[in-house]
């Protein structure tokens, strides 16, 4: 409205000055503009729009004596104000997004490699405990675990390029992850080429029982076959189990990890080591531990009685894929002839088998 007064608007004892209008008119116009803030680009359409009718206004013969461009470029100056707020908004804006992605990214990076050092459950109990806080320690009654270890890899290894090591082992063992993810199965560490995995109570597993541990390392020894047949090498496993009482906690200051402790890792370890080639031995008391998950199924047992244990997920529709055999040796002997006898391990042990067309 401004630019678009009568060329007399200043003309004349009491006319008003354009000067003043002018000034009248800015403090609308930045109100305006600022209660209805515009995009960057929108403010550049301001922009160009007041430029425009500048440049045409300035060469209107009757505009030329009242100033009209030099007062129209404050509009314009006051519009490029207005547009650099808006780009700066924007960029801040887009910063702040960008950030926040980031942050989120990160999050969900750190989250997944808590996963990878500690149960879930821990991870949330962490979490809830004030700063400077004791890191958190649980008992587990009703523990069944499994180890293995390769047969043969370390005089492979050897051989290889460490980068086919690496991968190898890589393979294997992402292979044993995802088994424990089907199977409900916590794994604990790896040390070497040995992994150990296993279900409890709560916060280590939601799930606990026993039968899905037997089952998963079936699923090992099998795994392992199949991946030496495409690797062309000649590389075994075994697996022991054992269930029982022991202790988790996390260790460490600057790298932790929920480590299992007690005498059922000790156990366990010799169980493994002891365990015939490309097969599992179990303990009396893991086997009491399935048989007793067994009778859960079957109506016979308590839930209560497993340290709330939760109700069975039977895999493939079975609970009985597989059956025990007493080792009929008078003594455990290891592969480098080390001689143990069954009192280390609780008593007498059994070898485990797949029943034929369980699907295992």
């Amino acid at each position: 409205s401004y630019f678009l007064l009568p060329a007399y608007a200043n003309k004349g004892m009491s006319s008003v000055p354009d000067n003043v209008v002018a000034l009248m008119t800015l403090p609308v116009y930045a109100a305006v503009m600022m209660s209805y803030q515009q995009d960057f680009l929108t403010s550049v359409v301001y922009i160009a729009a007041f430029a425009v009718m500048i440049a045409v206004l300035a060469e209107i013969p009757a505009t030329k004596s009242n100033g009209y461009p030099s007062e129209g470029i404050t509009f314009l100056g006051y519009s490029m104000i207005f547009a650099l707020k808006a780009y700066i908004g924007e960029r801040s804006l887009r910063d702040q997004f960008q950030a926040r992605h980031a942050i989120n990214d990160c999050k969900v990076h750190i989250e997944g490699i808590l996963e990878t050092l500690m149960p879930e459950r821990v991870i949330d109990e962490l979490q809830k405990m004030p700063p400077g806080a004791s890191a958190p320690s649980h008992q587990y009654y009703r523990a069944t675990l499994v180890q293995s270890d390769l047969i043969g890899f370390t005089s492979m290894a050897s051989l290889k390029p460490p980068e086919w090591v690496v991968q190898a082992v890589c393979d294997l063992f992402g292979e044993f992850d995802a088994l424990a993810e089907e199977y409900g199965i916590y794994k604990v560490e790896t040390v070497g080429d040995a992994y150990i995995a296993g279900q409890a109570e709560l916060p280590l597993t939601e799930e606990n029982y026993p039968p899905s541990v037997v089952q998963f390392g079936l699923k090992m020894v099998q795994v392992t076959k199949r991946w030496s047949m495409a690797a062309e090498e000649s590389i075994g496993v075994r697996v022991g189990l054992h269930s029982g009482e022991c202790i988790g906690g996390i260790v460490g200051i600057d790298m932790q990890r929920y480590h299992l402790f007690g005498k059922l890792i000790h156990e366990l370890e010799l169980l493994e080591s002891t365990a015939p080639e490309n097969g599992l031995q179990a303990s009396q008391a893991c086997k009491a531990a399935v048989e007793h998950a067994w009778n859960v199924d079957r109506g016979l047992g308590s839930p209560q009685r497993l340290g709330g244990i939760s109700p069975p997920r039977p895999r493939n529709g079975l609970c009985h894929g597989f059956e025990f055999w007493e080792r009929p040796e008078r003594q455990l002997t290891t592969s480098k002839g080390e001689i143990h006898q069954y009192s280390e391990v609780g008593g007498k042990t059994y070898t485990v088998h797949a029943v034929v067309g369980n699907g295992l």
